[in-house]
Order: structure tokens, then C-alpha cells, then sequence
């Protein structure tokens, strides 16, 4: 972290101890405790500290000799918040103590809590008496008070010492190409010099706007370079101008430029200082004329000055408008939100270029020519530097100069070890990351705990942020979604990347961004695993650690200091059985998040009694069934990560306790709900009053005999969620009738709900009635008979189910009529059925459905198979169709009488089907060169394609994506593979015969190729460069077999 870094997030810290500690509560209560004159002084000196680091953030160059200084700010804010948020956990639980007792004599519930928090859970908490403690906490503030005027003093007195200027760290790129020829962006030449050339017009507007976007260092500049200066798109211009814009926006220097590009003299302008009077020129230049312009690395620093630079730009960019349609703007930037700033038609999100093609860029600089000769053992080290680079093609670049001299193999071996590429260009990343907002550097540095390539829930990261303190509070917004814009953010700069796996978004730093997160948390963030070999900072406070290096765990390490604890493991490995070295958990006092979901535990350490900060504890997965008996979770009463909670009769594990913890928020899962003794201690657990909650699941045991009906009922009556919830299960309730609540508005932002299991539950509730349900999923409800009008709830006001777009029905096996007037479920757009064993038909389905799932049973969620087929010549709109293990929907498909039905499958672009005959029945081979996307699952009959089958394939004109998995029998692929012209994706899986490809080579147009547990013999065949099936798939871009990357 460097010197502007460590000002921004000294100012930072300080604002947040002022918001977050300095209330007038904690104030108060400190005066009762004799240390409001301590609590003063921090103020002043905060304010003082406060103030020097704004004087220096203005001023733009560094001081020699401060950074020592800034560090021990840093460290002396982190004991601060320590000592400030331990101030506020007492006065908390003094006010709990106090409540309790004004309540006990109204409760009995109450009363029973402020018993043991009496006598028990000042002892558990670690709470001296309030005398000692007022000592304590004098003592301990005087300590930090010393501490932080010495090092105050420190950093004004650095701060004023000589300067050390700034250099920039830009180079100024114009459209001159610097090497030829370009690598692996044979695609994106072609696309963007499609779209330059273009006449399509947007509007009134002669003006289109193209962008590149992607992280630093990926080659937007040399694209926009190499397609500038296209021979096309050269002749296809009257003008041509090239800007470099970089984040100093001057608005007259770029109109300058602009000006000068198209003008014959350079100096004629020189003179003209007005802005208007350079537009008026430049109007003038352009009147009719179909120009290029090419605005090269365009910044932007948050979404405030987003807005006013908008206008900026609008008003700069007003002169274009005279010139010729067909006009164009080719926008390069690292924000994708600069892109949609300018309004951009075309965005290219550009990727980092394959191992493959960084090797082809580095010979073509060392060699001046791809084909040129060298020996294998240079080749060899070659191909391995290539492999570090991470696809950067400026890295490429930076380490073909250093090679370009050094045509020996130790030489190479050198530049191999030594990695010092990175030294090189990190810079140029680091400026990215200076230029974020402070928390957004916060939040990105956090990140490098993660291991490389690590794939993380969106709501898991900013449950982590939020515990920091990284997420701040703006107004009335929830904390959830302002991390999540802090998310896109991320994003939209290039810092994060989204990669979708069976429709779950998952977030991905760039192997580079990682370089970067390493190196500006260096201090603070380490990773125990890897390829991580440096010494562990003293002033590590964000530990992780991979739990095959347990071993490297020692007394060295300043656990007492870690706020962030992650074991990690990978996520194909089931959770370990471990042991955590005492050392470890008897520190642990700051820490504030603790992730111990991939530890084979049954038991959680002693030591979290102590953990008073902790608001974040992920124990899913392990095999923790209660908390210990000295652990009142409602103790943490900042805790705001609790996955799981299970109840047991145990006083600790009460559902009681979770009445006090008013700051969970995300998924809470309450599992063993039938051990609540009484229903009044439901109510206790306040679940209406977890404003923060958006996923709640309700549990109790299955499979239970002697069951009071009564009981369960009232007791999910006092489970009453909050209506910010966003999703609710609620699994193995044995109640009769559904909870008041469920049956008015009260839900009214409910997305999702889930019922399973409810044996007793013989009318559905009016569902209809929830106006946000997207989703419906009922499961064994064994007493169901009928969905009826009585789900619909009082349509005179409203139309039912308003916003439903899924609904699936799972295993309802007394289920025999479904109706509906056909003015419900008008955005219905997926049904999914399974083992309705009594049901013979549907209701009209609706014109806005779009997928249709038919099966028996089975992983694709099913539908009975005496379906009625007449009920299908609605289905105009279905696009996306699945048929499984349905063989009597199958005979009737092959039959005839389906003739009449083909036009129902006119919209028909996705297929998952388990049985080859379904692709040869008439009813769908008029649909097959309109398929999509094909899956071809646990089709067991299946050795060889038939002649038939074969066929079939021929006439899969527009496949793009062919997934084959479960065909345990398989033992071949078809040989009209070739044939698939448009075949972007092929997945093999779980095909454990399957020992060779197809003797042609696999389609030119495949981009990724994925095999996994098929048979070992062909994982051999397809090893890189010599496997004797590595040439038919050298030309894919991403080929991953068994879970390695192998390009």
C-alpha cells in the first residue's frame, strides 16, 4: 500500500469511528462508567489526526520517512475500534440486562433469560462487575490515548518533512502499431471492423459509439490500433483522430486534438484558448464528413462523478453531430460503466488471451517471426513463462524484451524464476486501484484471502465486508444492497468477473486483480496454501488458511490481532477432519468473521466464548448439531452470520437466544423446530422484528409419530418472519392450516416460497394473494387433493399471482385436480412437474410460458406421463422442452396423433431428453435445426449412435451448445460431430466407457470443450501436445478436462 492509499484509508477509518462509536448512547454510558474526560480526549485527537491526513491528501507528492507513521496510525485505529466496539458490546448488554429485568416480572420467559445472563453470562462473555470493569476500560483508554497523540504527533511531523515528487505513470499511446501482428483476437478484429463499417444509424443521432472494455494490460489499446489502422476501415473514413484521454479529463485538450487531427496546419489552433470557439472549429471541420474517432483509455472514478461527467462528455462530444452518417466513436476503458455512460451499441468485454497466444506474441518480439526455429528446451521454458502471465498480452510484451537478448537456456531459466514482470507493470494496476473509492479499495484488498481463481457468492462476500465495517450506511438502503452495488462496481471496472455454473452466478477475481489485492493487502491479508511462501506479516489481520498447511500454524503469528479467520479447502473435497492448534483458538479476541464450513467438527472451540466482536460465523457443513453449554449465542449481539441454528432442549440452544440477535441478516436456517417446549418461546426468537433477513428456513424432524397439530400451529404462528424476508421454506410442519400471516398480504416482498413435507396441510393457503412470488415449489404434500380457487385468494382486487413466473409441483402424490379460470399465472413462465401419480390434466396453460418439463422421475424436476396430449397445442411460446423417463409420453410422441401438435413447438430452442427415440419421433425431428442447446442425459440404452441417430445430429443446423452425461454405456460419439458448424460448447460427462472422439476433428467453431469422470483412456488421449487426440481439439480456445484447464 502506498503513501495516497494509506491517507485515504486513514481519513476513512477515522470517519467511521466517528459515525459508528461516537454516539451520543455510547457517550452516556460512558460517563456512568467515570471515562467521558478519556472519550473527549479521543474526539480532539482524532480530530486533529483527521485534519493533517485531509492537508496531506491535497497535496501531491509524497513525504520521505512517513510511511513508518502511517502504518502505526493504522494500527493504533485498528485498537481503537477494538476498544471502542468492546465499549459499545457492554453497554449493550447492560441495557439487555436492564430490559430483561424490567420485563421478568411480565414473563416468564424473560425472567428464566435474566437469570442465567445474571449469573451466568457475565462469566461466559468474559464481563467483570461493573466497578472492576469501569477500571478496566480507564486504564485501557488512557493506554490508547498515549499511544495514538505520540503517533499523531509522528505523522504531522513526517507529513511536513521534504516532499518526494509524483511521476505519472502513463505513457501516451497513439494509433502507430507497435509489432504487426495481434494474436488470438481474430474474432474481435472482425466483429469491430463489422461495426465500423456499419451504416446502420441510431436515430437522429450520425453519431454510433463502440467499446472495448477489460482489466489493464489485456490489449484494448493494441486492438483499437490494429482495427484504427485496417486497410477497410482506413478507406472507409474521410477523417481519422486518435485521442489519448487517460483520467485527466481536459476538455479543451481533447478538442484540441480533435481539431489539430483534422485539420492541415497544427499551429493554426495553438492560439485558441476558448472552448467554445475550439468547438465552433471543429464543427466546422466535420460538417458532412464520416469521421473515426478513437478515444483511448477513458476513466472514471465513482458513480457521483459518473453522472456529472456524463454532461461533460455530452456537451464535448456536441460538435460530432454535424458530421456524415455512419460516423463512429471506438471507446477503449477498463469500466463498463463508461461504456454504458456513452452509450455505447457495441460493448467487447475483452478476455485474456490463451497460454498459446502469449507464447506466439513472445517469439514474434524475441524472434521477429512466429515460425521461427529454436530449440526444444528453449521452447520448453518458453511455454512455461507464457503460463505466468496470466493471458496479459502487455505482460507478454514486457517479458519478450527482457528475452529478446538472452538466447540461452539459463538465461531463461532466470527470467522464469525470477518473475519479475510483475515489478513492471503492477503499476499500472495500482493506479487502478487508487483511483477506486476508499471502500472499494477496502473491499477489494479483502479479497486476497481468497485463493486464486476462488468462486464466491456474492451475499457470502459482502456478509464478510459488512462485518468489517467495509459497507457503509447510506440513508434507509439496506446494508445487503449497498454491498451489492459495491459488487458491481467491482465489476464494472474490471476487478471482478461473473461466471454463471447451472444458473448461479459466481464472482471471480482476475488472476492479475489477484496480483494486484496481494499486493496492496500485503500487510494486512495473508493466505496460509499454495503457492504462498513469504513470512507472515506481525500485522496480519485477515487470516485464511488451506487446510492441507494446518502444519504451518505456530506461536508466531499474531492471532490475538486476526479480525478474519477462513479455512478453506477445495470445493470438490467433502469437509475434513481436523484439529486446530490450540495456539490458535485461545487469540481470538478482535476476531470478526470465523469460517469453519469445510472442518469436520462436531463441536465448536471454547475459545468463541470470548469472540464478543464476532459477527460473522459460518459452521455449515460441519458436524456441529448444538452449541456448547457455555455459549448463549444471544450474547453476540452483533453477530450478524448465522446460517444455522439448530434447537435442542438445552437452555443454550433455546430458540430464546435468537431473539438477540437483531443484526442477523441473509439466510437463517432453524432446524429441530419440534423440540420448542413451549409456543410462547417461538415468539421470544422476534423473527418479525429481523428486519436484515431475506432467506429464512423453518424445520422440524420427519417422520414423526404422536404429533399435537395444535402445538405446531400456534408455534409457526409466533414464527412470524419480517416482511423484507425474500424467501421461505418451511419443511416437516405438521399444523392443519396455514399461519394467519401466510394467508394475508403481510409477506409482501416474498420472491420464493418452499413447502415440504407438511403432511397435515390439506388446503393450500392463498398464495395468489402474495403479490412478488416468482417462485412456488410444493413437495410431498401428502394431504393435498386439489389447487383450487381457494390458492388464489380474493381476486375481486387484484389478479392472482401477479408476478409468478415458475411453479413446480414435486411429488404430490394425492394431487388429481388443477383448475384455474385461465385469467391467473399470466407471467407464468416455467412449469415443472414430478411424480403427480393422480393427476390426468391441466388447466389451459398460459400464452406466456416458455419451458415445459415432462418427466417421471428423475434429476429434471417431472411431470406424469398420461398427460393428455391435446393439453400441448397451446404450448406456442415453449422454448426450452425436457422429457424424462417418461416411456409411455414417448409412445404417444412417435404415435400419429401428435401430427396435429407439431406447430405447438414452433418456438422450440432447448432440449434435454433421456432416450435417443425422442429426437427421431416425428413430433420434434421438424424442430431439430432449430435446436440450440442439447442435452442428452443417462441415456443407459445407448453404445453406439445408431444410423438413425446419426442423422438426427445432421440436422442440428443451429447447435451451439451439446452437453452428453450418465450414458454409462457410451462408448463412442457420433461421427456427424463435424458436421456442427455452429458448435460452441460441447460437455462430456460421467460417461465411464467412453475412450475416444470421433475420427474427424471436432468442429472449427468450438470455444470450450469440458470432460470430466469419463473413461481414463481418453483423459490420456487428450493430454496436451501428446495425446494422440490432442490435435483434434488443439483449436479450442478453453479446453478443461477433469477439472485442469488445460488451455
Amino acid at each position: 500500500m502506498d503513501m495516497s492509499s494509506y491517507l485515504a484509508v486513514g481519513g476513512w477509518f477515522i470517519q467511521v469511528i466517528f459515525d459508528k462509536y461516537l454516539s451520543y448512547q455510547l457517550q452516556s454510558w460512558a460517563a456512568d462508567c467515570g471515562i467521558s474526560h478519556e472519550m473527549n480526549r479521543l474526539r480532539v485527537a482524532l480530530l486533529r489526526t483527521q485534519s493533517v491526513l485531509h492537508g496531506a491528501e491535497v497535496t501531491p507528492s509524497l513525504s520521505y520517512g512517513s510511511l513508518p507513521w502511517m502504518r502505526e496510525l493504522r494500527d493504533v485505529m485498528y485498537h481503537a475500534e477494538d476498544l471502542l466496539d468492546k465499549l459499545e458490546y457492554n453497554r449493550l448488554h447492560h441495557q439487555m440486562q436492564e430490559s430483561s429485568s424490567t420485563e421478568s416480572n411480565s414473563s416468564p420467559i424473560s425472567a428464566f433469560m435474566h437469570s442465567r445472563f445474571r449469573n451466568q453470562g457475565a462469566q461466559a462473555s468474559g464481563l467483570e462487575p461493573h466497578w472492576d470493569r469501569s477500571t478496566r476500560l480507564k486504564n485501557q483508554m488512557v493506554n490508547l490515548l498515549e499511544r495514538l497523540e505520540q503517533v499523531a504527533s509522528g505523522v504531522s511531523e513526517a507529513l511536513s518533512l521534504p516532499r518526494k515528487p509524483r511521476h505519472s505513470r502513463y505513457s501516451i499511446m497513439t494509433s502507430s502499431v507497435a509489432h504487426g501482428e495481434i494474436f488470438g483476437r481474430e474474432s474481435e478484429i472482425q466483429q469491430l471492423v463489422s461495426t465500423l463499417l456499419s451504416s446502420q444509424v441510431d436515430g437522429d443521432n450520425p453519431v454510433s459509439v463502440a467499446s472495448i472494455v477489460g482489466v489493464g494490460g489485456v490489449g484494448k489499446t493494441a486492438l483499437a490500433q490494429h482495427v484504427y489502422n485496417n486497410t477497410r476501415v482506413a478507406q472507409y473514413f474521410d477523417m481519422r483522430m486518435w485521442i489519448c484521454v487517460t483520467d485527466a479529463f481536459d476538455e479543451s485538450r481533447i478538442t484540441r486534438e480533435m481539431l489539430e487531427s483534422v485539420s492541415s496546419s497544427r499551429f493554426r489552433h495553438d492560439s485558441i484558448t476558448n472552448f467554445n470557439r475550439l468547438q465552433v472549429a471543429l464543427r466546422a471541420r466535420l460538417v458532412s464528413k464520416r469521421f473515426l474517432l478513437v478515444l483511448d483509455d477513458v476513466w472514471s472514478n465513482d458513480k457521483i462523478t459518473l453522472a456529472i461527467e456524463h454532461e461533460n462528455w455530452q456537451k464535448l462530444l456536441s460538435p460530432l453531430k454535424a458530421a456524415a452518417n455512419g460516423s463512429k466513436i471506438l471507446l477503449t476503458t477498463r469500466s463498463s460503466m463508461v461504456a454504458e455512460m456513452l452509450q455505447s451499441a457495441h460493448i467487447n468485454n475483452l478476455e485474456c488471451l490463451s497460454d498459446k497466444d502469449c507464447w506466439s506474441l513472445i517469439k514474434m518480439i524475441v524472434f521477429d517471426d512466429t515460425n521461427h526455429l529454436i530449440n526444444s528446451q528453449l521452447a520448453n521454458i518458453g511455454s512455461e513463462i507464457a503460463k505466468t502471465l496470466n493471458g496479459l498480452p502487455l505482460a507478454a510484451k514486457v517479458v519478450a524484451r527482457q528475452l529478446k537478448c538472452k538466447h540461452t537456456t539459463d538465461k531463461w531459466k532466470q527470467v522464469l524464476q525470477r518473475n519479475a514482470v510483475w515489478d513492471e507493470i503492477m503499476p499500472i494496476f495500482q493506479h487502478s486501484y487508487e483511483n477506486l473509492p476508499v471502500h472499494l479499495q477496502q473491499c477489494l484488498a479483502y479479497c486476497s484471502i481468497f485463493p486464486k481463481d476462488w468462486e464466491f457468492e456474492a451475499e457470502q462476500l459482502i456478509l464478510m465486508w459488512m462485518a468489517q465495517g467495509y459497507v457503509y450506511p447510506d440513508g434507509c438502503r439496506r446494508m445487503e444492497d449497498i454491498g451489492k452495488q459495491y459488487v458491481d462496481e467491482l465489476c464494472s471496472r474490471s476487478f471482478f468477473a461473473i461466471q454463471k455454473k447451472q444458473f448461479v452466478s459466481y464472482y471471480v477475481m482476475p488472476p492479475v486483480i489477484h496480483k494486484l489485492a496481494k499486493s496492496v493487502s500485503a500487510e494486512e491479508c495473508f493466505r496460509i496454501g499454495g503457492d504462498e511462501q513469504r513470512r507472515i506479516p506481525s500485522s496480519v489481520r485477515h487470516l485464511s488458511i488451506h487446510l492441507d498447511s494446518l502444519s504451518m500454524l505456530d506461536e508466531t503469528i499474531p492471532y490475538m490481532n486476526l479480525r478474519t479467520l477462513i479455512f478453506f479447502t477445495s470445493r470438490m473435497v467433502a469437509p475434513i477432519n481436523i484439529s486446530i492448534p490450540q495456539v490458535v483458538l485461545d487469540n481470538l479476541q478482535s476476531l470478526r468473521v470465523l469460517d469453519l464450513s469445510p472442518c469436520k467438527i462436531d463441536r465448536l472451540p471454547d475459545s468463541i466464548r470470548q469472540c464478543v466482536h464476532l459477527r460473522y460465523l459460518n459452521i455449515s457443513s460441519t458436524a456441529i448439531n448444538m452449541l456448547p453449554e457455555y455459549l448463549d449465542i444471544g450474547s453476540l449481539r452483533y453477530l450478524q452470520r448465522l446460517p444455522i441454528f439448530k434447537v435442542t432442549s438445552e437452555e443454550t440452544n433455546s430458540i430464546i437466544q435468537l431473539g438477540y440477535l437483531q443484526e442477523l441478516r441473509g439466510s437463517l436456517h432453524i432446524r429441530n423446530l419440534e423440540n420448542i417446549d413451549a409456543p410462547d418461546e417461538a415468539k421470544e426468537a422476534m423473527l418479525c422484528k429481523k428486519v436484515n433477513l431475506t432467506m429464512l428456513q423453518l424445520m422440524w424432524a420427519p417422520a414423526r409419530d404422536l404429533v399435537n397439530s395444535d402445538k405446531e400451529a400456534e408455534v409457526l404462528e409466533y414464527l412470524q418472519p419480517h416482511p423484507n424476508l425474500k424467501r421461505l421454506d418451511i419443511i416437516g410442519w405438521m399444523g392443519v392450516k396455514a399461519p394467519s400471516w401466510l394467508e394475508s398480504k403481510w409477506l409482501i416482498n416474498l420472491e420464493l416460497i418452499f413447502l415440504s413435507g407438511c403432511n397435515a396441510w390439506e388446503q393450500l393457503p392463498p398464495l395468489g394473494q402474495l403479490p412478488s412470488v416468482r417462485t412456488i415449489w410444493l413437495q410431498r404434500l401428502k394431504t393435498v387433493r386439489q389447487i383450487g380457487l381457494e390458492v388464489y385468494g380474493n381476486r375481486s382486487s387484484h389478479v392472482a399471482f401477479q408476478s409468478l413466473e415458475e411453479l413446480v409441483l414435486d411429488d404430490m402424490q394425492e394431487l388429481n385436480e388443477w383448475s384455474w379460470t385461465g385469467q391467473e399465472m399470466m407471467n407464468l413462465r416455467n412449469i415443472v412437474i414430478k411424480d403427480c401419480q393422480k393427476l390426468k390434466e391441466l388447466p389451459p396453460l398460459p400464452p406466456s410460458l416458455t419451458e415445459l418439463t415432462i418427466a417421471k422421475k428423475g434429476f429434471w424436476v417431472p411431470y406424469h406421463h398420461d398427460v393428455k396430449m391435446t393439453q400441448l397445442t397451446t404450448v406456442t411460446t415453449v422454448s426450452s422442452l425436457c422429457i424424462f423417463n417418461c416411456p409411455k409420453l414417448l409412445a404417444r410422441f412417435s404415435s400419429p396423433v401428435t401430427n396435429g401438435v407439431v406447430a405447438s413447438f414452433q418456438s422450440l430452442r432447448s432440449l434435454i431428453v433421456d432416450h435417443m427415440r425422442i429426437l427421431t419421433c416425428h413430433l420434434l425431428r421438424e424442430r431439430l435445426e432449430h435446436i440450440e442447446n442439447l442435452d442428452i442425459q443417462d441415456c443407459s440404452e445407448i453404445t453406439t449412435f445408431t444410423a438413425d441417430n446419426e442423422d438426427v445430429f445432421l440436422h442440428l443446423r443451429s447447435l451451439q451448445s451439446l452437453c452428453i452425461s450418465g450414458c454409462n454405456n457410451l462408448q463412442s460419439l457420433p461421427s456427424s460431430l463435424s458436421s456442427l458448424e455452429s458448435l460452441d460448447k460441447l460437455i462430456l460427462w460421467n460417461c465411464p466407457e467412453l475412450e475416444l472422439l470421433p475420427d474427424e476433428q471436432l468442429p472449427l467453431s468450438l470455444r470450450k470443450l469440458e470432460v470430466a469422470l469419463c473413461n481414463p483412456v481418453l483423459k490420456d488421449r487428450l493430454r496436451k501436445e501428446c495425446g494422440v487426440d490432442w490435435p483434434k481439439i488443439a483449436h479450442i480456445p478453453w479446453v478443461e478436462i477433469d477439472g485442469e484447464i488445460l488451455q
